[in-house]
């Protein structure tokens, strides 16, 4: 149980828009293992509903479906 009595989630899904261009993180520098980390169960980006849906499938199915991080790789502009 989470803080409160409130039950934790088995699965949190966000919008893949929410990341950068490459998945990686949000504007305010969250990543996945960060979210993950800090939530405490596995966290999904999904675009459509049916990735939703697919992902639950998977999951329900005894699958390790979680949105895994990228390697990070800065590149600046300015050479």
């Amino acid at each position: 149980m989470a803080q409160g009595g409130a039950r934790s989630a088995d699965l949190i899904f966000l919008p893949r828009r929410m990341f950068d261009f490459a998945g990686v993180r949000t504007l305010d520098e969250w990543t996945f293992p960060r979210f993950q980390d800090t939530l405490g169960c596995p966290v999904i980006a999904a675009e459509w509903t049916a990735e939703v849906a697919d992902t639950i499938r998977r999951a329900a199915a005894g699958e390790d479906c979680h949105t895994q991080a990228k390697e990070v790789i800065w590149v600046s502009q300015l050479g």
